[in-house]
């Protein structure tokens, strides 16, 4: 936000704040959207749940509740978030999908030698 403060162009284009802060809430509101539905998709596809609304609820009733149960305001949500994620960096953006990826890659071969055995093409 500081950065966009400072842009002015030929004194005409200046002050840009309220479209950054609208980017920045857009932005934040995909991404949460996405996780969401990530989670929800998992959820439904772990318990096999014939009912995607219920995952839904009983998500959102349960993100509510843990963060009002462990956080006690925004500014300790952040420092948490800093603190954890300098531990959760490199597992959950590095190990985790190359360990997927590597499964992926044994089990599409594992694929390709099943059906030459059975001589489809």
């Amino acid at each position: 936000m500081s950065v966009i403060r400072q842009i002015n162009i030929a004194d005409f284009i200046q002050r840009l704040d309220a479209l950054g802060g609208a980017v920045l809430f857009i932005g934040g509101f995909f991404k949460m959207t996405i996780f969401f539905n990530a989670a929800v998709s998992a959820v439904h596809s772990l318990f096999k749940n014939k009912r995607r609304h219920l995952s839904i609820v009983l998500l959102w009733v349960a993100s509510i509740v843990f963060v009002n149960l462990f956080f006690e305001n925004y500014t300790f949500y952040q420092e948490v978030g800093i603190e954890v994620n300098q531990y959760l960096l490199y597992p959950f953006q590095l190990l985790i999908p190359g360990f997927l990826l590597l499964l992926i890659i044994i089990k599409k071969k594992g694929q390709k030698s099943t059906k030459k055995e059975e001589g489809r093409p």
